[in-house]
């Protein structure tokens, strides 16, 4: 009995590593899929796809990346209210480990702030973005909230996030205009 036991859990447990494996595939193939309607400027159908994904496997953290896309599809359309939603959507679900993700929702929600004139909505998703340790994308950060700064009217602190894009990056545009600005 106990024998008999442990190969029904043992079976079970294979068939549902295999049923998740295939959900998984799915996911793949229909994101694929989406991301070919995406990439052939057909956004309309593109955005309904994701829709669906998230819809049918909205649990499944490879939904997260139809959300993902989702986001920029909308970004793509200039639709920066539903873009916007979909990205914070992302960040909702995002597993605590999962950093790179959540570094390119931050940067692209602070993108969609940014482009929909949210300047102060855009510079609190770059802060966020720059102080996450080891973030990837922190010189972005620098450089996107010294150009909210700027917009801002405020000099200041643009020049101070600028410079530390540069003491990451290199940027000669950029240098002359710091130049130019401590020179006035």
């Amino acid at each position: 009995a106990g024998l008999a036991a442990f190969f029904l859990l043992l079976g079970a447990g294979w068939g549902l590593f295999y049923y998740k494996a295939k959900i998984g595939n799915r996911i793949s193939g229909e994101i694929a899929q989406a991301l070919e309607l995406y990439h052939k400027d057909n956004l309309k159908e593109g955005a309904k796809k994701y829709r669906e994904i998230i819809e049918r496997y909205g649990k499944n953290n490879q939904a997260l990346w139809a959300r993902l896309y989702l986001a920029h599809t909308y970004f793509q359309q200039r639709d920066f209210d539903k873009a916007a939603k979909w990205y914070k959507e992302v960040l909702r679900y995002l597993p605590e480990d999962n950093n790179l993700l959540k570094e390119i929702a931050l940067l692209d929600l602070g993108y969609t702030y940014e482009e929909w004139g949210k300047l102060d909505q855009a510079a609190k998703n770059y802060t966020l973005l720059s102080q996450l340790e080891g973030s990837f994308f922190q010189g972005l950060s620098y450089h996107a909230l010294g150009r909210c700064y700027e917009h801002m009217g405020n000099k200041k602190d643009a020049l101070t996030y600028y410079k530390k894009y540069l003491a990451k990056q290199e940027d000669e545009l950029l240098q002359e205009k710091i130049g130019r600005w401590e020179a006035e």
